[in-house]
């Protein structure tokens, strides 16, 4: 998955201090990219209004809890606290010959700011403990669905699950010998924990749209429309591979789909035309492929370093065994993983929502997701095509009753 990094987050998906030649430029990279992405994120999320009684939340997220299917060959998520930091060892690279000592969940939440840590397993972790979890959170917003109406009420529902690691699309057709020859496609890196499934729920508390976040980019797609909906909530694929959350198919073969490297290739993704070197494909398996995960919802206080730590929470990989590469660093908590200022969910849901591959929209693509760009247009663009699609679906399935 952390091949395909979308530029605009280039600064943040992983620690800066392994890639620099000494403590001081570790320092200077850290505090830079705290500065611009991590510290803004973390401001953003502590300005969302969220659920944090953990009987409220998890009756919620239980009630719309998703039907998620996997591979035979993916791995079982893991309990981030049972099956993987008992198996964590760190040192501090401030300290000459610094000795590695065992990481607790307690110097978890101490050092989730040091970017002076490293970390690395005494073993593989693996799934040891006695449940498959997703860990769960729940936040409230209003969302515009009718232009000239006030915005409604929405409920949030954000389901992440912890997979060991994390491979490389499927199909690399530019990249793949050269990729094989650096590392193991299969285990890119460890630790897959951003592929978060987030369920939308309207006023009556109805769902009304999924957000899906693949590789370093999100998709909204509305319920009834984009997705499947089989009460009480929605089905979801993880790609093999890679990891990645796609909408299932309620039965036939597997397909494959787009993936991206960056932001400027995002007109691929929508049309699956003129790809360039760097672009792949996620391969979703088919009902005859795939297994149903039997898991539960756990609810961790919102500070927890899971979400919240700034540091890579695993081990790093080394291209060809010696050379440093972000995309091989074990990822930051999960809130790291959008930018800033698209962290709102009025504005995250309706900013993601691109089905439709037309010249507008591609337009707006080429002028909107370069690396500091204002993409405001884009976002009063997707926004108006989801009221219209919206208004359309309520329509025929309120002809339909």
């Amino acid at each position: 998955m952390s091949l395909f990094r979308w530029v605009i987050i280039v600064l943040a998906v992983a620690p800066f201090s392994s890639c620099a030649s000494n403590l001081e430029d570790s320092q200077s990279q850290w505090e830079r990219g705290n500065e611009y992405f991590f510290a803004p994120l973390e401001r953003a999320y502590l300005e969302l209004k969220e659920e944090k009684e953990p009987e409220k939340a998890l009756a919620l997220l239980s009630a719309f809890q998703p039907a998620v299917y996997i591979s035979e060959s993916t791995p079982l998520p893991l309990d981030f606290y049972q099956d993987v930091v008992p198996r964590m060892v760190y040192r501090d690279r401030r300290t000459e010959n610094g000795h590695w000592q065992p990481l607790t969940p307690e110097l978890l939440e101490q050092h989730r700011d040091s970017w002076f840590i490293d970390i690395r397993y005494l073993e593989e972790p693996r799934h040891l403990s006695d449940t498959t979890v997703a860990y769960g959170r729940v936040f409230y917003d209003s969302l515009s669905l009718k232009e000239d109406e006030a915005p409604e009420d929405i409920i949030v529902l954000k389901y992440n699950f912890v997979f060991p690691y994390s491979g490389l699309p499927a199909d690399l057709p530019g990249l793949r010998g050269l990729v094989r020859f650096m590392g193991s496609t299969e285990k890119w890196h460890w630790l897959d924990i951003h592929g978060a499934i987030t369920i939308v729920l309207d006023s009556q508390r109805n769902p009304l749209a999924v957000n899906l976040s693949q590789h370093n980019h999100q998709r909204t797609y509305l319920v009834g429309r984009q997705v499947a909906y089989s009460p009480p909530s929605v089905s979801v694929t993880f790609s093999q591979s890679s990891h990645e959350p796609y909408p299932s198919q309620a039965e036939g073969e597997g397909r494959w789909e787009p993936a991206i490297a960056t932001a400027e290739s995002f007109p691929f993704l929508l049309t699956n035309r003129s790809p360039s070197w760097t672009d792949a494909y996620d391969y979703v398996p088919g009902s005859d492929e795939v297994r149903r995960l039997q898991y539960s919802v756990l609810h961790l206080p919102i500070e927890d370093p899971l979400y919240s730590a700034k540091i890579s929470l695993g081990p790093e990989l080394k291209l060809v065994g010696m050379i440093f590469h972000r995309s091989r660093s074990s990822p930051p908590g999960m809130n790291y993983s959008t930018r800033p200022d698209l962290l709102p969910y009025h504005r995250a849901i309706p900013f993601w929502y691109m089905n439709n591959p037309d010249p507008q929209l591609l337009t707006l693509l080429e002028s909107s997701l370069s690396f500091g760009a204002d993409f405001e247009d884009l976002l009063s663009f997707n926004h108006r095509r989801l009221q219209e699609d919206w208004s359309q679906l309520k329509e025929a399935l309120t002809f339909g009753q």
